[in-house]
């Protein structure tokens, strides 16, 4: 078997707060960064990692990220809801945002957070409930370091320990549940633009399944089917990520509650931030509709554009996505 090659130095800042299988990860294998593009790229020089241990997690995870719905009650309750309307999806999603299957999902969710600004995240006991005998010399020093600043400080935190164990559950290379859960984060990251309705179930939704793409849109070959895997096993709102674009097609062309002007009026608002989307679309490198989904959520994000149409619009999209898992 061939070796891997091995950078000689990492181009991003990495840093052990206290976890034992931390160790036992590589972020020096070429693979890791010869797939990002530049944008995740971009992101991924400028974002510290902390690899933390469970409880270290558990401490820093945002309390409103710690939400999940069981694909199996998403699709007994929309199978009840039947596609009545666009005034019925509010009250659909009412409801799920009362579902909430955390402990079921919560070592394959809070295996990986990024987070905007860790200034308020407990610094000094965040610290303590790390293993000393594995924390890296500057790890505390560049974590306290960062919470000082009075600048938002985005950080991504990896928890290795959850890394292993869902690899070994589900028996795939540790490699790849690293680059996918890596990936995931960065892609949380690139979408870090503005407020986002992330306490919603259809925004949570959105949201990760964008990130869930971007992450997935990065492998090739048997690795990608590893990686499908992967997202089978997570929480309804992580699996729209293979439907984006059936999903989006149908809010064009199926709904009859879609707001079509309001959405056309949205589209015109993106020419201030760059080429109109027909221009766009034809000249990209690899024009995808998932491409344009994303930079539509990152650009109602950027300029706040949550207008009752608009956002009834992501929200019956989002039924679409959930519609399939």
């Amino acid at each position: 078997m061939p070796r891997k090659k091995q950078l000689a130095q990492l181009p991003i800042q990495i840093y052990n707060l206290g976890s034992a299988a931390g160790s036992t990860l590589s972020f020096s294998r070429e693979e890791l960064w010869a797939r990002m593009d530049a944008s995740m790229g971009a992101k991924a020089v400028s974002t510290p990692v902390f690899l933390v241990n469970e409880a270290q997690m558990d401490k820093i995870y945002p309390p409103k990220r710690r939400r999940a719905l069981d694909p199996k009650k998403v699709r007994a309750r929309i199978r009840d809801w039947g596609g009545k309307g666009i005034r019925e999806i509010e009250d659909l999603f009412k409801e799920l945002d009362n579902v909430n299957d955390w402990e079921q999902y919560e070592e394959i969710v809070a295996v990986g957070v990024y987070v905007s600004d860790h200034r308020s995240y407990y610094a000094t006991q965040v610290v303590n409930l790390g293993d000393k005998e594995y924390r890296s010399e500057d790890a505390e020093e560049a974590f306290l370091n960062l919470g000082e600043t009075t600048q938002p400080t985005p950080a991504i935190f990896l928890c290795p320990e959850r890394i292993v164990n869902w690899a070994k559950r589900e028996g795939i290379p540790v490699e790849l549940v690293l680059d996918k859960v890596y990936y995931h984060e960065l892609g949380h990251a690139i979408m870090d633009v503005g407020d986002t309705p992330y306490d919603t179930s259809w925004g949570r939704t959105i949201e990760e399944s964008l990130a869930n793409w971007i992450a997935y849109s990065k492998f090739k070959g048997s690795d990608v089917r590893l990686i499908q895997h992967l997202i089978e096993t997570q929480p309804a709102e992580y699996k729209g990520y293979a439907w984006l674009e059936n999903a989006f097609i149908g809010l064009f062309f199926e709904s009859q509650n879609f707001p079509i002007r309001e959405w056309i009026d949205f589209i015109w608002h993106l020419r201030c931030s760059f080429l109109p989307w027909p221009f766009l679309w034809v000249t990209a490198k690899e024009p995808t509709l998932e491409k344009l989904v994303m930079e539509s959520w990152i650009e109602s994000k950027r300029r706040q554009y949550w207008s009752e149409d608009v956002e009834k619009a992501w929200q019956e999209f989002a039924v679409r996505l959930l519609e399939r898992v």
